[in-house]
């Protein structure tokens, strides 16, 4: 009986850590509960015949996707390895989205979003 009762508080000790350092992540990072995506801002990059991240169900999702800031890259003609396959051209598109957040940065020393 002892060995069952320390199992149970090993076992929802661990359970509330869990969802203390998400509720803390949540509030840091505001990461939203179900997904873990950045409500300030989602970018995506994908090549429009990427069979492995499937394009259209990768625009399905970005449109559900409730961010105030979001753009999506498509690279034509382009497989999943973007970056071995196109890496100026998927370079040219992360230098884009660096560029809009040093924008967003410059005046405000906690950046949240674009």
């Amino acid at each position: 009986m002892k060995r069952i009762k320390t199992i149970g508080i090993g076992i929802l000790s661990l359970i509330v850590i869990f969802f203390l350092a998400r509720w803390i992540g949540m509030g840091v990072n505001r990461r939203t509960p179900s997904g873990g995506i950045n409500k300030s801002m989602y970018v995506d990059i994908n090549g429009d015949i990427d069979y492995q991240t499937n394009y259209s169900l990768a625009c399905e999702y970005f449109e559900q996707v409730n961010a105030p800031k979001k753009q999506m890259f498509v690279m034509k003609d382009a497989t999943h390895g973007l970056l071995e396959s196109r890496s100026e051209e998927f370079s040219g598109h992360l230098h884009q989205i660096a560029a809009r957040i040093r924008l967003a940065v410059r005046d405000r020393p906690c950046w949240t979003g674009w």
